[in-house]
């Protein structure tokens, strides 16, 4: 009997361990169902073996420790393995969910507030659940979610009752729910931005909301349409971004660096600024230190460095010696100047 425990108990030990080797991203699709299909078998051999040693048992007999204690680990690996598979195909589920989970729904995508920032976060929302949903009919259950229980009163009056596909639901979110911005307005803004008294990062700030406000504008809510206006118009922000900066030096290095990305842009005129003035510091240190200037009579004296020819008799004025000394003195340092 206790031979017969120990083999089923290898058998399941022999799961787990194949389950665990193989990683999570091979524990889907059919070898998940496979192995959890031989845990079962395993386990009703298990429960038929248990009823049999039962029932030998006479009333006033107890159970023998080492059984007791095989079935108690053999309980606990199968509930390891169900656990192993359970979680591996809900992870697979949240990746392409084969049902439209109303919890998630209700977690993901807020009630519209009517603010611009909101109604943003609310149509990202509904395109990212879109994209993890696989069946038409939980495409179905998401358009009607939305236009049933997210939307706001004056929303419900701009949009139509029923929508064919999430993609026609977002555009049209995108066309009548966000305001109209002219993109005449934004290109001339962006045509005569200058840092003036801002700082890089808020004068990078503003130009980036520009290019953005601007490719939306243009797009006018179609999505094919992001993908080609935005890298031409990142090219026009990262130019009026070099032209627009109160550094002319700086202006021309970020220019002639040719970069692809308004933010790459930013970070480097950012860093450039910052190494400047670092290199501005050291330099007005080296101005401060004294050096040595040395009389007719051989006798070294420190003074500060003397750059203007009217700071010469105050510099004089400064050094207590002999009238001899002080005459010879200045004349080589008028020398020197």
């Amino acid at each position: 009997m206790a031979i017969t425990l120990q083999s089923l108990y290898n058998e399941l030990k022999e799961i787990r361990t194949y389950l665990i080797k193989i990683g999570p991203k091979r524990r889907q699709g059919h070898i998940l169902e496979s192995k959890l299909s031989e845990a079962n078998i395993v386990h009703e051999q298990f429960e038929c073996w248990l009823n049999t040693y039962k029932s030998k048992l006479r009333k006033d007999d107890d159970d023998d420790p080492v059984v007791h204690s095989f079935c108690k680990q053999f309980l606990t690996l199968f509930n390891e393995i169900v656990d192993l598979c359970q979680s591996d195909k809900n992870s697979e589920d949240f990746v392409t969910m084969s049902t439209f989970d109303l919890k998630t729904a209700l977690n993901l995508l807020p009630c519209m507030t009517d603010t611009e920032a909101n109604t943003k976060q609310l149509i990202d929302n509904i395109e990212y659940y879109n994209s993890l949903l696989d069946k038409d009919v939980c495409k179905k259950n998401l358009i009607n979610f939305v236009l049933k229980s997210r939307l706001s009163q004056a929303a419900k009056l701009r949009l139509n009752s029923s929508y064919a596909s999430v993609d026609d639901l977002i555009t049209d979110m995108r066309k009548e729910l966000l305001p109209r911005k002219s993109a005449t307005a934004i290109s001339s803004k962006l045509e005569h931005i200058k840092q003036n008294d801002l700082s890089i990062s808020d004068f990078g700030n503003q130009l980036s909301e520009l290019f953005v406000d601007l490719t939306i504008s243009q797009a006018n809510g179609k999505s094919e349409n992001y993908s080609i206006l935005k890298p031409l118009n990142e090219n026009i922000a990262i130019k009026k971004f070099a032209d627009g900066l109160r550094d002319r030096r700086l202006s021309t290095i970020i220019a002639a660096r040719n970069f692809s990305t308004l933010k790459d842009a930013i970070q480097a005129a950012m860093d450039e600024e910052v190494t400047t003035a670092s290199g501005s510091g050291e330099i007005m240190e080296d101005k401060d230190e004294v050096f040595e200037e040395i009389s007719e009579d051989g006798i070294s004296r420190s003074r500060p460095e003397v750059h203007r020819r009217e700071d010469i008799g105050s510099a004089v004025n400064n050094i207590e010696v002999s009238p001899q000394e002080n005459k010879g003195y200045v004349n080589n340092l008028m020398l020197t100047l």
